[in-house]
């Protein structure tokens, strides 16, 4: 077995968010507890790195997010790899009532927002479309590495099965597409589909569905832990990861544990799944892409979309769907964190964080991997494979 890499975690951690399973009144409370539902609009890019925020320097104060940001002392901004957002696509919604920052749904890129449809199929499943989004970026981040994965044994590599027969390939899933033709928005997924066809409409843990898949850790929809010795066939990189997990918890306790956790996430080619609190203390779950970071080190604001805000739309008649938000990151009197989207004079309102989970990119298995088996040499046939996949018009999370 392949030696355990710094990343990975026991797979029976003495916590209790291991047991954490996430469903349909979470989902449906989550994103109101943060936000309304109808907004207006007032007026108002990088790659994995750092955006250092100088008040003083006139490009920072151009457009509202910069201003605010001056305004809160913002020393950095970081995003997770891959995503490209322009700083100016952001616009402020004021009311007497809400105070955050958005962007029109498909602005940027690198990031990626499954929208549930809300109805019998989908509506608990905030787990799914978390995961499902972290699959799109984790395949993205790693296509390089997967097309040589692949070449070295096209038949098997990248392909689902079940009891041997060919289910879906890699390919194939990582595809996204509108629910009718003519909308305008393209946020449905060829892998929500399939967690949808797997477990219906249901509370599901996040480690074990990623796993699941990944790893072919076998899902215990029972007792809700992953038993690794009752390997499921419908995996797809098993072969590559060989039992190492990618999808951990972070245990915070506090803003400094909380802050220490999203800034070493983020510098260390992670992804982020945030949890919180609904008014009926419920939990909801939704993808964290980016965060600002205070002159005390602190994250002071969090970059997020939600799969539940599919109807939430700007107030300016063109009918535009809000995409990625920011939302204020505050401390109540009680110690609690909270994200809401209600401005940093409410420190009593919004979600009160409950969890955190990273995706690593998995640069060491992937190296491990390839040291044990070397990447095959370019034949005719993975030349044609080549040519048959580049002629592919794959649409991804997209406006047209």
């Amino acid at each position: 077995m392949m030696k355990k890499q710094s990343f990975t975690h026991s797979r029976k951690p003495k916590f209790g968010m291991r047991k954490l399973s996430i469903g349909l009144a979470s989902c449906m409370l989550g994103m109101m507890f943060l936000t309304t539902g109808h907004v207006s609009a007032e007026d108002n890019g990088h790659v994995g790195e750092t955006i250092t925020v100088v008040p003083w320097q006139r490009n920072n104060l151009d457009t509202a997010l910069g201003r605010r940001k001056a305004e809160d002392r913002i020393k950095e901004t970081l995003w997770a790899d891959g995503v490209k957002i322009d700083e100016k696509d952001f616009e402020h919604i004021k009311s007497s009532h809400e105070d955050y920052f958005a962007v029109e749904y498909g602005k940027g890129s690198g990031y990626y927002d499954v929208n549930k449809k809300m109805d019998s199929e989908d509506s608990a499943l905030c787990v799914g479309s978390v995961v499902t989004n972290m699959f799109h970026w984790w395949v993205d981040q790693n296509r390089d590495n997967i097309e040589k994965f692949k070449k070295q044994d096209i038949e098997n590599n990248g392909v689902m099965k079940f009891d041997g027969v060919k289910e879906t390939t890699v390919d194939e899933l990582n595809h996204f597409y509108k629910e009718y033709q003519s909308n305008k928005y393209a946020d449905q997924s060829k892998f929500f589909d399939i967690i949808k066809k797997h477990f219906g409409n249901k509370p599901l843990n996040p480690e074990e569905l990623f796993e699941l898949y990944f790893n072919g850790f076998y899902y215990n929809s029972s007792h809700r832990y992953i038993e690794d010795n009752k390997p499921a066939k419908n995996n797809l990189f098993s072969k590559v990861l060989e039992n190492n997990k990618l999808l951990n918890p972070e245990r915070s306790c506090g803003i400094n544990d909380f802050s220490n956790n999203v800034i070493n996430a983020l510098k260390s080619h992670k992804v982020l799944g945030v949890v919180h609190t609904t008014p009926l203390n419920y939990r909801h779950i939704i993808s964290m892409w980016g965060a600002d970071i205070g002159q005390d080190g602190k994250v002071k604001a969090i970059y997020v979309t939600d799969s539940d805000d599919r109807d939430t739309r700007f107030d300016d008649n063109n009918n535009r769907r809000i995409g990625m938000k920011r939302y204020d990151v505050l401390v109540d009197d009680q110690g609690n964190i909270r994200f809401t989207g209600k401005g940093i004079t409410n420190t009593d309102e919004g979600a009160v964080y409950a969890g955190l989970y990273s995706l690593s990119r998995g640069d060491e298995v992937w190296e491990e991997y390839f040291k044990k088996y070397p990447e095959v040499q370019e034949t005719p046939e993975n030349r044609n494979e080549d040519s048959r996949k580049n002629s592919e018009d794959v649409e991804v999370s997209s406006v047209d």
